[in-house]
Parts: C-alpha cells; structure tokens; sequence
C-alpha cells in the first residue's frame, strides 16, 4: 500500500491550540489525573509541547532539558510506561526528583501513534500514590489513538489515505474506524472519542453502509463541519 506525506488538511487549526486541547481532555477523561502535559514530534518545526498546568509544565521541562524520562521513553520505544514514584525503580532520578518536588507521585505516559508508528507522546500525572489501575491505562490508551489522528489534521506529518487505498484499509477495520475518529474530531474541534463515535454510527446508518465502510469513506471525503 502507497501511501505519501501531506501537512494539515484542516485549514486554520493550530497543531498547538490542538495538542493543548488533547492535554486539557485528557485530565477530565481519564481518572486520577490532576496534570497532563503532551508533546509531538514534526518536521521540519521540531518538538510542539503542551501543558494544562505548571506542574505538568515544570516536570516535562525537566526531562526535555535532559533527554530522559518516561515521557520521552515512551515516545521511543511506542510502549506505555508506569512509574509510581514510591517504587524503586531508579530510570529517571533527575525527572523523579522533580516529579516529586512538584507535588506528583504517579505518572503514566502513553504513545501518541499514527498508523503504529508514535509521533509522540501524552503524559499524564496523579498527586496519589499508585494512581493508574489497568482499566485507567486501558482508557488512556484509548484516548490516545483518536487524539492522535485529530492532531494529524492539525500540522503534523500524517500517512494520507487516497482513494486507491480505501478497498485496502476496509479489511483493516478497527484502523479505519479510529482514523475517522480522528477525522471526526478534528472536523467538529471536538476532542470527545463518544461524540465522534456517535457521529461516525449516523453517518453510517445515514449512507446504509456498516461502520468500517463509512469509517473509509469519512477518511478519503471528509466532511465538512455541517456534514
């Protein structure tokens, strides 16, 4: 399957208003988190961050300035990471020791992916000790695929979808429905994954078509605001 890179396809969406919109829903979707901070990697602009409050804002600055921390790991190695700052687990001590000092005791960092491939990087922080149970993770990890592709249509470089390659990605159907998730999303500036599910189903049903179908055809004709 070809595929070739495009910039923005929502005209006047800023990538930085967007991923500070990802951040902001994060902290209300996903429980036990009191700060979130996010950041993507773009060519040619570089790292874009983006923090809902100082604590968040301080602690990523920590582990930019230095090149580690979980955030970053996760970015790299497109694997969720847990760390409970009461453990001894020693990776980070210099972004430990900040997290710490700022007020912030749990932190699970989940990979921003387009495609499998991460672009970057949510980062999310409780006061509580051993804040994020298995369900939390899972819910973040949702979150994050359609939040991804949202930013996608907001500057970031994303895999196009052309119309030769819609037959293709109908037998992909879970990929397809989460790429129109994130078409949705971006189309409506709303960053609600249950909305633009609910979106998605009528339009399906408004075309007679199952959600995969749709899913693909939202992905190569995205609608307009009022569509």
């Amino acid at each position: 399957m070809t595929s070739t890179y495009i910039e923005s396809l929502l005209k006047g969406v800023a990538l930085d208003a967007a991923l500070l919109d990802v951040a902001l829903s994060a902290e209300q979707e996903v429980d036990e988190v009191h700060s979130a901070g996010a950041v993507v990697e773009r060519e040619p602009d570089g790292r874009v961050l983006a923090s809902t409050s100082t604590l968040a804002a301080e602690v990523d600055g920590v582990q930019y300035r230095s090149g580690q921390g979980p955030c970053l790991h996760a970015y790299r190695t497109n694997r969720v990471v847990l760390l409970d700052l009461g453990d001894d687990d020693r990776r980070w001590p210099t972004f430990q020791a900040a997290a710490l000092a700022a007020g912030a005791h749990t932190v699970l960092s989940v990979p921003l992916r387009l495609d499998d491939v991460p672009i970057g990087s949510l980062n999310l922080y409780s006061r509580s000790r051993g804040a994020f149970s298995t369900k939390v993770i899972r819910t973040a990890e949702l979150y994050a695929r359609p939040a991804a592709l949202r930013l996608s249509w907001c500057g970031v470089a994303v895999h196009a979808v052309d119309t030769a390659e819609v037959a293709a990605l109908e037998l992909q159907d879970r990929a397809v429905v989460e790429r129109a998730l994130g078409v949705l999303m971006a189309v409506h500036a709303d960053p609600s994954v249950e909305r633009a599910r609910l979106r998605l189903e009528q339009a399906a049903a408004g075309m007679g078509l199952d959600l995969p179908l749709a899913a693909a055809r939202v992905v190569a004709a995205p609608p307009g605001p009022a569509g």
